[in-house]
């Protein structure tokens, strides 16, 4: 099975090359394109051109630059193969990852691989790989996983026909956004998760641990994300009770709080209310409530002060 394999670049990342290798030693066929979405400099853009001949890589130079999600929706439309995969450009591969990711595209129309932080060096791989692959045949089950994971856009294969669309006015987590809402809308859809202990790498720059981004500047976008998911699941007429308790035996108190902090007083609002007592009385927890609530206020004023201030 052919795939192709999409590197967006939208900036002079100095990682670039080990990206390529990471692909380089994939197992199988595929196309990879260096896709720039014009960094403004002709040094960097013949840097990516040479590299790109070096590997045997097609590159492709978007003249007007667009912001991230943006551009990889345009970037969707960059090669022929009926499956891809997106790889950020700083961004490690295991070796394993599309050996082992087709070995179900005939059964699948999306596969999620493990993947791991990094910042600096990378941990051995163990000797002994380990392979288990998790899908679901009942639908509430599917939606329950998608609700609390956190998948990255640089560690998944995709059948291009389901027509995954990142959303254009997101500054941080489209990805999350993208397959969510792909999977709550897709009734069909057939998805897996290949747990491994060699996972993709995924880069951790040191900015990024302390911007505090990731869990308040986001709410809006977070909020947004699960709105549209909830309004998408109401329309399947699930039973409320029994998708509340599945969410309180698998997720944690935190992560519950975190995705409710930021869905509860959106639409669908009576939907959302519900969903949060059959998860209250479920878990009879005051911390639960409380800290959700507290959580909800303190990052709506920030997200407020944030756009007063920019």
């Amino acid at each position: 099975m052919e795939i192709d394999v999409l590197i967006p670049i939208a900036g002079k990342t100095p990682y670039v090359e080990e990206a390529i290798k990471s692909v380089k030693k994939q197992k199988g066929a595929y196309n990879i394109y260096l896709i720039e979405n014009n960094i403004g400099s002709k040094k960097f853009s013949l840097d990516l051109k040479l590299l790109a001949e070096q590997y045997s890589c097609e590159y492709v130079f978007f003249e007007k630059r667009l912001p991230i999600f943006e551009n990889w929706n345009r970037c969707l439309h960059v090669g022929k193969a009926k499956w891809a995969a997106f790889l950020h450009d700083d961004d490690i591969w295991s070796d394993d990852f599309l050996k082992q990711s087709l070995k179900y595209c005939s059964s699948y129309d999306i596969v999620f691989y493990s993947y791991k932080y990094f910042q600096d060096s990378l941990n051995e791989l163990p000797v002994i790989k380990e392979f288990i692959i998790e899908d679901y045949n009942n639908r509430e089950d599917l939606l329950v996983k998608v609700f609390g994971t956190y998948e990255h856009v640089s560690s998944f294969i995709f059948k291009r026909d389901l027509n995954l669309v990142f959303p254009s006015n997101f500054k941080m987590i489209g990805d999350q956004y993208a397959i969510r809402l792909l999977i709550a809308l897709n009734k069909k859809i057939k998805a897996a998760w290949l747990h491994t202990n060699s996972p993709n790498y995924i880069r951790q720059h040191p900015e990024q641990l302390t911007n505090m981004g990731a869990s308040i500047f986001a709410a809006k976008e977070k909020g947004t994300t699960y709105q549209k998911f909830i309004i998408a699941i109401q329309d399947e007429g699930l039973v409320l009770k029994s998708f509340g308790r599945k969410l309180v035996k698998i997720y944690s108190l935190e992560m519950l709080t975190r995705v409710f902090s930021a869905t509860l007083l959106r639409r669908p609002l009576t939907y959302n209310l519900k969903l949060f007592f059959i998860v209250l009385e479920k878990t009879k927890s005051f911390s639960f409530f409380y800290n959700t609530l507290f959580r909800l206020v303190f990052q709506n004023f920030i997200w407020q002060y944030k756009i007063k201030n920019k």
